[in-house]
């Protein structure tokens, strides 16, 4: 287990610099260049070519997603909470009818719309190149923590198909979408968040309605799906800003060079 977290550690943290640098590098290079030789200033300055991203969340805010993957850790050796997933299931399925497969499709919605939702004439907090930073970084992130989550803790699904119930990955990938969502356009309107929200609550009920996941499942892959992107919002602001101010010095250095040596002073 000790390994798979620093094995998870430096993948979250190759990606996330690899990620950032290919940005910043793509932009400064793709710049227009005649910019650097129409004003003598421009040397005193950075390059600010596009829109650095924008985050808005505080350290208090993982709290909630916090409890929820304790509880959920907590759940995978406790036969009383076990207990409590048990019977949730067998309430649940007293009434179940035919099994509907709308999780499959509806876990994907709420990150459509984030990406989306700005084309149909509601402004966004960030630019779409950003969002689709933003989406591909936190959907990653979520996805590793799944993955070597199932791969290390061995839980049988309720209808016992498979032994890798925990966490459940429809309903962190439904929130990854919805926490997008709630950050992008939060501003604009509370109820755009909502509806994603919505969206993966929907996610959440069939999955325990087609017999896929217990309860403690479904919490684990919640605040997963939540952290993976309150994470992305905090981070990639500040590590942006670094490297776009690394990027610049190198950058603007060799400019200075060749302007001094085309156009010499005096």
């Amino acid at each position: 287990m000790k390994n798979s977290l620093g094995w998870y550690c430096i993948l979250v943290e190759c990606f996330f610099s690899s990620l950032l640098w290919a940005q910043e590098i793509t932009t400064v290079f793709h710049a227009d260049q005649s910019i650097l030789l129409k004003n003598k200033s421009i040397f005193s300055e950075t390059i600010d070519i596009d829109t650095v991203a924008i985050g808005s969340v505080k350290i208090n805010e993982f709290f909630e997603p916090a409890l929820m993957m304790t509880y959920g850790v907590i759940r995978i050796n406790n036969n009383l909470m076990h207990g409590f997933d048990r019977m949730l299931k067998s309430n649940l399925q007293k009434n179940a009818g035919p099994k509907r497969k709308v999780d499959d499709v509806v876990q994907y919605l709420p990150t459509v719309t984030f990406l989306g939702l700005d084309f149909m004439g509601v402004k966004a907090k960030n630019s779409f190149k950003n969002r689709f930073l933003y989406g591909t970084a936190a959907h990653l992130l979520m996805g590793i923590t799944v993955n070597i989550m199932k791969n290390s803790f061995t839980v049988q699904r309720p209808d016992q198909s498979a032994s890798n119930s925990f966490p459940s990955g429809h309903t962190a990938t439904a929130f990854v979408g919805a926490e997008l969502l709630w950050q992008e356009y939060k501003d604009e309107s509370i109820w755009y968040g909502i509806s994603g929200y919505t969206l993966a609550a929907g996610t959440v009920f069939f999955r325990m309605y087609n017999n896929r996941h217990w309860f403690s499942d479904i919490v684990m892959g919640t605040g997963i799906g939540i952290a993976s992107v309150k994470l992305t919002y905090l981070l990639f602001p500040l590590i942006q800003q670094r490297m776009r101010e690394e990027i610049n010095r190198l950058v603007l250095q060799p400019y200075m060079m060749v302007y001094t040596k085309v156009y010499p002073y005096g």
